[in-house]
C-alpha cells in the first residue's frame, strides 16, 4: 500500500525527468574520450583514448564504483530489508488472524515469489557486469596484462546488455499479472470464455420463452383478458 501511494504519476515523471539528464551527464566522458583510430586500411574502430594510463585507471575505477559496486551494494541492502520485512514475525502475526488458511498460503507463496525474483535480478546483474570489472582489476593489479580480443569484447558487451533485456523475462516468470499483461501486449493471450455468463443468458432466454407462453402474457386468464379480470376484482 505504501509503495502504491508513493508511486504516483507526478513522482514517476519527476524521477524519469531527473534520470535522463543525470544519465546523459554520467555518459558524457565516453563521448569525450572516444575517437576513431585508423588501425589499418579499411579498418577504423572507435576506441577510448586517454591522455595517460593514470587517467584511464582513474576513469575506469570511478566507473567501477559508480556503475557496478555501488548499485550492487544498494540492491543487496535494500532487497535484504524487503525480504526481512516480508517474512518478519510481526507481519505474519498480524496477517494470520485476518485471513483464512487458503489466503494465508497464497500470500506466503506470493512473498516467496517476490524474494526469488529479487535474488534472480541481482544475480543476473552480477553475472552480466562482472567480466568487465574482473578484467579491469586483473589488468591494473597484475603484472601480466590480459590482451582482450574483439570477440571477447563483443561477448562481454552482449552480457552487459543482457542485464536490461532479462528484466521483462524475469518479471514474466515470477509475476502472473505482469505475464498476463505482457502476453496481452504481444497478442498471445487467449480470451477466456466465461461459462457462467453463458448459462445465465440461456436461463434468461428460457425464462423469457416461459413467460411469453404463459396465459397471462398472451392476454387471457380462463378466456378473459388480464385487464378485465383485474377490473372485475
Amino acid at each position: 500500500m505504501r509503495a502504491h501511494l508513493l508511486c504516483c504519476r507526478k513522482r514517476v515523471r519527476l524521477v524519469i525527468g531527473a534520470l535522463w539528464p543525470l544519465s546523459a551527464l554520467l555518459a558524457a566522458p565516453n563521448l569525450v574520450y572516444h575517437e576513431i583510430q585508423c588501425a589499418r586500411p579499411g579498418f577504423a574502430p572507435c576506441v577510448m583514448r586517454f591522455p595517460s594510463f593514470e587517467a584511464f585507471v582513474l576513469f575506469k575505477y570511478a566507473e567501477f564504483v559508480l556503475f557496478y559496486l555501488l548499485p550492487l551494494v544498494i540492491q543487496c541492502v535494500l532487497y535484504t530489508i524487503v525480504g526481512l520485512r516480508l517474512f518478519s514475525a510481526e507481519s505474519f502475526r498480524s496477517m494470520a488472524p485476518a485471513v483464512g488458511r487458503e489466503k494465508y498460503a497464497r500470500s506466503v507463496k506470493a512473498r516467496r515469489g517476490v524474494i526469488k525474483m529479487l535474488v534472480a535480478g541481482v544475480t543476473v546483474y552480477f553475472i552480466s557486469f562482472s567480466p568487465h570489472q574482473v578484467l579491469l582489476l586483473y589488468n591494473t593489479l597484475s603484472s601480466q596484462r590480459f590482451e582482450e580480443t574483439w570477440t571477447y569484447l563483443i561477448i562481454v558487451n552482449m552480457m552487459a546488455y543482457t542485464s536490461s533485456a532479462c528484466n521483462p523475462l524475469l518479471y514474466s516468470v515470477f509475476s502472473h499479472k505482469f505475464r498476463s499483461k505482457f502476453l496481452a501486449i504481444l497478442g498471445l493471450r487467449r480470451r477466456r470464455v466465461v461459462r457462467g455468463s453463458g448459462m445465465a443468458s440461456s436461463n434468461k432466454k428460457s425464462d423469457a420463452r416461459r413467460w411469453s407462453s404463459s396465459p397471462i402474457t398472451r392476454g387471457g386468464v380462463g378466456g378473459q383478458s388480464c385487464k378485465t379480470s383485474l377490473t372485475q376484482v
